[in-house]
C-alpha cells in the first residue's frame, strides 16, 4: 500500500473496488505508469487539499506508458517520452 499527501485541490475518486490510472505528472509532462485502486481518501475542505492510500495493481512496460498517453492526451508536447 502507497500513500499520497497534502495534494492540492479536491480530488475525487471512483469507489474501490474500480481501477484508475496511476499517473504523475513530471515538470508538466505525463507518465502513465499503470493502473492502481484507491484504498482510502481524506479531503481537507478548509486547506483544500487530498491525501489518501492507494495499491498498485499493475505497472505498464515503456510502450504501455506511451501508448496509454497516446490514446488519452491531445497534446503530444505533454507526452513524458
Amino acid at each position: 500500500m502507497f500513500c499520497f499527501q497534502n495534494k492540492p485541490g479536491l480530488r475525487n475518486f471512483v469507489a474501490y473496488p474500480v481501477r484508475v490510472f496511476l499517473v504523475e505528472n513530471r515538470n508538466g509532462k505525463w507518465v502513465y505508469w499503470g493502473l492502481c485502486q484507491i484504498l482510502e481518501t481524506t479531503i481537507d475542505y478548509v486547506k483544500r487539499e487530498t491525501s489518501g492510500k492507494y495499491q498498485i495493481i499493475r505497472v505498464n512496460s515503456p510502450e504501455e506508458m506511451e501508448q496509454t498517453f497516446r490514446m488519452i492526451h491531445t497534446n503530444p508536447s505533454e507526452n513524458y517520452f
